[in-house]
């Protein structure tokens, strides 16, 4: 498949293809009151997206929560939770940008910490999560 012309083509491969190759279920639902949703329970995992986003919602909630997954799955340390939402948060925002599109916020990690042993091993877990994706949808 050749990379779309339109910048609404890339978003709907890239969520297409997210779908496709992720490790865990994917659902789309009308029964959420939030976007999205990742759950873990007794070994079992599942990311939910309100049905009724536009499919660049869908994408950066599906990039969010799955990144959550990725990063609790196979990285997971000992970080709290408001450091947990800043690397679902890079990681998001890092596929994007590789994939040229500018639908997820950048941020400055170092404006979450002035440790910069704080901030160096943040970024190197969100390095390691979007790779981690990036690798499963290319």
């Amino acid at each position: 498949m050749g990379k779309p012309k339109t910048k609404q083509g890339l978003i709907q491969q890239l969520y297409n293809k997210l779908l496709t190759a992720s490790e865990i279920p994917i659902t789309e639902t009308p029964d959420i009151h939030s976007k999205g949703m990742y759950l873990s329970k007794d070994d079992k995992h599942d990311i939910y997206i309100k049905q009724s986003l536009s499919v660049r919602e869908k994408l950066k909630v599906l990039l969010h929560e799955y990144s959550h997954y990725i990063h609790l799955v196979h990285y997971f340390k000992s970080e709290s939770r408001s450091e947990c939402e800043i690397i679902a948060n890079g990681a998001a925002s890092y596929i994007c940008m590789k994939n040229g599109l500018s639908i997820y916020k950048t941020f400055d990690l170092s404006k979450f910490s002035d440790d910069i042993e704080v901030v160096t091993q943040l970024d190197a877990t969100i390095q390691s999560v979007a790779e981690h994706i990036l690798k499963g949808v290319d």
